[in-house]
């Protein structure tokens, strides 16, 4: 545990909220300074392009970006090194795809200038449990913020508006005996709830103090704010409140799900999907489609061995991850492209993709805690180190932790990192075994699935 994370969980909830809000305030200078005003109105008028706009702006942006990541990262260099130079978009297949296990190897070597104080710092798992740590120009990531927010305004979400978000963050540290689950971080007006607290006995809890804070737009992963959705109309309580839209993200949002939260909250859910290593935007429209915006990246759709297809792995090339550029990058997750033509009801031109893949997890099972999910930020704040991991529950409050270690990075305290991460979430009462392995169950059609819950 570091210092800040210490006096944290040391400090009274008021002085929390100050610590938070203090970060919020950080992350008001990173996100929405400089650029990102400017960024965003180009962004906003970009919604009518036309495909023949699309495709020039993105073969353009192709060009800019592969000779820039030839001429200043030591590894695409190397990678490129014989590759025909690439004139756009459709000429992308004439490199090689980027590897998850290349990538994570190589961090270093992808970057494309020495590491300075300007540079926005973010920490990923993936959906594989393998922790790397991403580096931004802020100016790139002003961008993906500008993006992000301009997709919100067309459902009336601006910001600056009250926010209830439901994250993996660790909002309450283990030592806190209270029973309130959430931090307000006065900056941004958003009260962040705990989503490893969600149990039958707490859910009373967070809806009362939803009715208090009355949120314009929640935002979050879908696992969480179905379990509160279904607790209010299981209880069939009466919100307060009414907010305009409600965003998920980072989990498969299923129908069901949707529908639940929907009838709780009385606001339509829309979804997204991006990644924190910068993986381009899918955003849903009014109309209920999932568009591609062109403007954030390239998106091919490969089959097993790498042809091009209308179902299959995703592979992406990103504009706005200059520092370190993904390009062909195989993020490991599946999806489905609409192939028939018809223009979207939302009058926008931007590919529709009809279903993202490959991106549901288990839910673990605590006795103290209830459901526990999305519990890839346990791996965040570690460096490099584990190749692979995955989490395994076969008997209630007994959790099995399988990992590949990288022999020159892995630490011992890396592995008390990981307990200390997991308890917070799942409490005191689950027993976790690690073992280091090289091999890990796989589901159907060989698919890895990070986390694995066999308890009804």
């Amino acid at each position: 545990m570091s210092l800040r994370e210490d006096v944290y969980a040391r400090s009274p909830h008021w002085l929390r909220d100050a610590m938070v809000s203090a970060v919020g305030y950080q992350f008001v200078r990173q996100r929405y300074t400089g650029v990102y005003h400017a960024l965003r109105g180009m962004y906003d008028g970009k919604q009518q392009q036309t495909e023949v706009q699309q495709r020039a702006e993105q073969d353009a942006n192709v060009r800019e970006l592969v000779r820039y990541a030839r001429a200043n990262s030591p590894f695409y260099a190397e990678l490129y090194a014989g590759c025909p130079e690439v004139s756009g978009a459709d000429e992308l297949k004439q490199l090689p795809p980027l590897q998850k296990e290349p990538l994570r190897t190589n961090l270093k070597r992808l970057r494309t200038a020495q590491q300075t104080g300007d540079l926005v710092s973010i920490h990923t798992s993936g959906t594989t449990g393998t922790p790397m740590e991403f580096f931004f120009f802020r100016a790139d990531f002003q961008a993906r913020m500008a993006i992000l927010d301009s997709w919100r305004a067309w459902f009336g979400a601006e910001h600056g508006m009250r926010r209830a978000t439901f994250s993996g963050r660790i909002v309450k540290p283990p030592s806190d005996n209270t029973r309130q689950f959430w931090q307000t971080n006065y900056a941004l007006r958003q009260r962040l709830y705990s989503s490893y607290h969600l149990s039958s006995e707490n859910l009373d809890l967070y809806v009362k103090n939803l009715n208090r804070f009355r949120p314009q737009f929640l935002d979050g992963y879908p696992s969480a704010l179905h379990l509160v959705a279904r607790h209010i109309l299981a209880r069939k309580i009466s919100l307060q409140f009414r907010p305009n839209v409600i965003f998920t993200t980072a989990e498969t949002l299923t129908a069901f799900a949707r529908e639940e939260i929907q009838a709780a909250f009385g606001a339509t859910v829309r979804d997204q999907y991006a990644s924190s290593e910068g993986a381009p935007f899918i955003v849903e429209c009014e109309a209920g489609s999932y568009h591609f915006l062109t403007y954030s990246g390239v998106l091919e759709v490969v089959d097993d061995i790498g042809r091009p297809a209308t179902r299959g792995r995703a592979l992406f090339t990103a504009f706005h991850t200059r520092f370190m550029p993904l390009i062909r990058y195989d993020i490991g997750d599946d999806v489905e492209l609409d192939v028939g033509g018809q223009r979207c009801d939302c009058g926008r031109r931007f590919p529709v993709v009809r279903r993202l893949i490959g991106r549901e997890e288990d839910y673990l099972v605590s006795s103290e805690r209830g459901r526990i999910g999305r519990l890839d930020p346990i791996f965040k704040k570690l460096p490099s180190s584990i190749v692979r991991s995955q989490i395994v529950q076969t008997v209630m409050d007994e959790v099995d932790v399988l990992y590949q270690p990288d022999p020159a990075q892995f630490r011992q305290e890396h592995l008390e990192r990981l307990r200390q991460e997991l308890a917070a979430r799942l409490g005191t009462s689950v027993r976790l075994r690690f073992q280091a392995v090289t091999e890990f169950q796989l589901g159907a059609r060989g698919k890895f699935k990070a986390v694995i819950c066999t308890v009804k």
